[in-house]
Order: structure tokens, then C-alpha cells, then sequence
């Protein structure tokens, strides 16, 4: 892709590295992340001041048998998870459209996976890095329990900077696994 730099293992200095309290996480070559039976996966050192700008592709399955959202939230850098996200969402599934907006939520919603066939999708993160708030925009499909595709917009109150993302299943006690490559766009200065 012009104009976008694989985030390897190695970023801003410090190694990229993944967890998990619950399931496996592999580093693979190539900067993919691959995790397995995770509820809550942490990425440190996956945002740095080398790009403004960064794009997270996903291929995920949830054990929730309904469905349901990945949820993601912003680490500071003295290592505190912070909250106070704002999103507004537009869903189509069959024949039903939602719209919704969410205020002063201690995580942001971002992509809606199914339980047996692999969720595609994709987030924009904005300005993670950088001393200002912090946008997100993200664009999922997945084909089970039906055929849903899901388009999030979210931003952050804080004008905090930040270097690392939880990434979360929303319904309690279910998990989430596939793989994950965290792309930033190369700066180009503008003559």
C-alpha cells in the first residue's frame, strides 16, 4: 500500500510486544499479530512519534454466539488505560439499520466480528501519538450470525499522548481470535 510502513516488532525505540491474561498471542514475521482465545489483548510500544497516523487490518472470530464488538482503549505513556470515548456507529444487518452514538464510554467500539465465519475489517487511528485527541474510524463485515457491515467513528477527550492499545471483547466472558498487522503513514511533506 503507497504511503503506508508495516509496523514491525521493533518501534519508536522499544519492541512491539502483545498480551494477553487469557489465551496465546504470537508475533509473527511481518509485524502480524496472531492471538488465540484472548478477552483482552494489550499491544505496548505500537504507537510512536515516527508516524502521525496508523491503520490496524483485523481477521477476528468471537466466541459470543450473537456477535459482537471489539473494544479498544488507549494506554498513556506513564502506563495508566484511559477512558472517555465518544462514537457514533451505523449498522446495517439484513434489513435492519442502526444508528447510534455513545458518550463518555470508558472504551471505544470498534469492530463487530460473528462466532464461525472471519470478521474483515479495518480502524484509522489518528493522532495517537500526538498531545492532541485522538480519532478513530473503523469499517467491519462479517457474514455470521447474518450479514452485517459496521461503520464506527470515535474520538477521544484527552489530549494525551499514547504508545500502546488494549483491544477487547465487549461481552463479558467471551473471546476473540485471529490476526492483526498495525500499519503508519509515512509523513510526506506537502511543497
Amino acid at each position: 500500500m503507497n504511503g503506508l510502513e508495516l509496523i514491525k516488532h521493533t518501534v519508536g525505540g522499544g519492541e512491539m510486544t502483545a498480551t494477553s491474561s487469557t489465551g496465546t498471542v504470537e508475533l509473527l514475521k511481518q509485524g502480524v499479530i496472531k492471538y488465540t482465545d484472548t478477552e483482552k489483548l494489550q499491544i505496548y510500544n505500537a504507537f510512536s512519534n515516527a508516524f502521525d497516523n496508523y491503520l490496524i487490518v483485523f481477521g477476528s472470530l468471537t466466541s459470543s454466539p450473537g456477535g459482537s464488538n471489539f473494544m479498544m482503549a488507549l494506554r498513556n505513556l506513564d502506563g495508566t488505560w484511559d477512558g472517555s470515548y465518544s462514537t457514533q456507529r451505523l449498522v446495517a444487518d439484513g434489513a435492519n439499520k442502526v444508528a447510534a452514538r455513545f458518550t463518555g464510554q470508558t472504551v471505544c467500539y470498534g469492530i463487530d466480528h460473528g462466532p464461525t465465519v472471519p470478521s474483515g475489517g479495518h480502524v484509522y487511528i489518528y493522532g495517537p501519538a500526538l498531545p492532541q485527541p485522538t480519532a478513530f474510524r473503523s469499517l467491519s463485515a462479517r457474514s455470521a450470525p447474518s450479514v452485517q457491515i459496521a461503520d464506527y467513528a470515535s474520538t477521544h477527550t484527552s489530549s494525551a499522548t499514547y504508545d500502546s492499545i488494549e483491544l477487547g471483547d465487549n461481552s463479558a466472558g467471551y473471546s476473540q481470535t485471529g490476526t492483526l498487522t498495525i500499519y503508519g503513514f509515512t509523513k510526506q511533506s506537502v511543497v
